[in-house]
């Protein structure tokens, strides 16, 4: 079906050959009936010949050319490409290929361009990123080696404003990885009781502010699992700190760790559960769109969507199935099964 869309263009040419011919067999008629009659055979055999023939090189001359112009616009930059167009179209096309040439070109650096621009941006954003993680360890160090001569409501303030700017660097970094080419991930064998205990420490002083109840069982948790420690609690922190920002009236904040089969693979499956303001039904399936708030709730309005988007995004690259299951106004629970 391909091939004869090839000769579409020649169609007419095609049956106006035909009609000459069948206008000489009517002639041929007129003149001489039983001369006709006996090369008639001969004559539609010929016909057929003949016109498969033109079809056949009709379909290898327009297969060319379509070769050569894919080729052409594969690298629109090679003169050697350039000149096969030329030599396949002729001279009287000159004018037209100069000109196609010349808009290529022109395409092709501002494509350069803008992706010289766009590398700009990123390697500026990463150094940002980095040279930003300086204020906050100092900052950290601060806190960390507090004496109490800071008053609690301050430090609970100031160790607010270090986890959220932290999370934000974070979500830039980790953005640019999973879209960068190249992936640089450390895979270790790491305790996940280890993991989960590093990201409450980091948030223990909004935990505490907020009256969190922490339920988790540390010989459950005292499992190893082989993965990106960075990546894996990067995906715990925006999970704990959805917990905080849409934490109820006595919250709590729970951690269950349980070994489990699906299909083929053995792992470890993490379930992390809060009583919180929850998720709308509507919203459950779109939560990992980025940019996505939904409707459940003002606050989730105002949210910037990123968090369980990245989350879920670096999950898919390190291979961790991520899942999440709520009931508007009793809770939300995400779910991580890390292969073994």
């Amino acid at each position: 079906m391909r091939e004869l869309k090839r000769i579409k263009p020649y169609l007419p040419w095609l049956l106006t050959i035909l009609a000459v011919d069948g206008f000489c067999i009517f002639l041929l008629w007129m003149a001489d009936i039983e001369a006709l009659t006996a090369l008639i055979g001969l004559i539609v055999l010929a016909t057929l010949v003949f016109f498969i023939a033109i079809c056949l090189l009709l379909m290898r001359k327009e297969k060319q050319k379509e070769k050569v112009l894919l080729r052409y616009l594969d690298d629109p930059s090679s003169a050697e490409n350039f000149d096969s167009l030329y030599d396949l179209y002729g001279a009287e096309k000159e004018e037209t290929l100069k000109q196609l040439f010349n808009s290529f070109q022109q395409k092709n650096d501002l494509i350069q361009q803008s992706m010289r621009e766009q590398q700009d941006y990123e390697d500026y954003v990463e150094t940002w990123a980095h040279e930003i993680k300086l204020p906050l360890s100092l900052l950290t160090m601060i806190l960390d080696n507090d004496d109490g001569t800071i008053p609690p409501e301050l430090f609970f303030k100031l160790d607010y404003i270090r986890n959220e700017t932290q999370r934000y660097v974070s979500q830039i970094l980790f953005y640019h990885r999973i879209k960068s080419k190249k992936k640089d991930y450390l895979f270790q064998d790491i305790s996940l009781l280890g993991c989960v205990e590093e990201v409450l420490a980091d948030y223990g002083p909004s935990l505490r502010e907020k009256g969190f109840q922490l339920s988790y069982d540390p010989v459950a948790l005292d499992v190893r699992v082989f993965t990106d420690p960075r990546a894996l609690e990067f995906i715990l922190r925006q999970l704990v700190s959805n917990s905080i920002k849409y934490a109820g009236a006595l919250p709590v904040l729970s951690f269950l760790a349980t070994r489990e089969a699906r299909g083929r693979e053995n792992g470890v499956l993490l379930r992390i559960s809060d009583n919180g303001q929850g998720v709308k039904e509507c919203d459950l399936p779109y939560l990992f769109e980025r940019g996505f708030s939904g409707d459940s709730g003002e606050l989730r309005k105002k949210s910037t969507g990123m968090g369980l988007y990245l989350a879920k995004q670096l999950a898919d690259d390190i291979h961790i199935q991520l899942e999440v299951d709520s009931k508007w106004e009793e809770g939300f629970t995400a779910s991580l099964f890390i292969n073994d």
